[in-house]
């Protein structure tokens, strides 16, 4: 049997795959796995329709925020229309929730292709500009996609 790893305080971090390691001790990855389990078996059966809705929608907006993270944490970049993409998702899983009478687990990818299509669009005039000028056609696609909402 292989004995727990425990580390000292501080981050010393001295090859790559230190780097991307997010649990680095066996104690970090048993509370991660017992975690998911309660998360994913437990909650869904036990919990009723308010918890899972909200447990639905803490899902929802993580996946934004990490979508967001990627953007301005990894590439440095600032987009102003990542919002109006948000809500380019979360109005197609509406409508094709409500109107198309489609199941939950089947809207929420269509929603996410869709939101995909339309920030690919907004990408190619915003593929070759940098600082200010990538920020002023993120802010045009905010207020077009806003505008379409709006009058829709």
């Amino acid at each position: 049997m292989r004995d727990l790893q425990f580390h000292p305080c501080g981050s010393f971090k001295e090859s790559y795959e230190d780097q991307i390691t997010l649990f680095k001790t066996d104690f970090g990855r048993l509370w991660v796995w017992i975690s998911l389990i309660l998360l994913f078996v437990v909650v869904p059966f036990e919990g009723g329709m308010k918890i899972l809705n909200l447990f639905s929608l803490i899902g929802i907006y993580a996946i934004a925020a990490l979508g967001l993270n990627i953007l301005t944490g990894f590439t440095g970049q600032l987009s102003l229309a990542h919002g109006s993409l948000f809500g380019i998702g979360a109005y197609t899983a509406a409508i094709l929730g409500s109107r198309g009478g489609l199941p939950f687990f089947l809207t929420i990818p269509l929603a996410a292709v869709l939101a995909a299509v339309a920030g690919v669009i907004l990408s190619f005039p915003a593929a070759r500009l940098r600082n200010v000028y990538l920020c002023i056609v993120t802010i045009g696609g905010q207020m077009m996609i806003e505008y379409v909402f709006l009058h829709w």
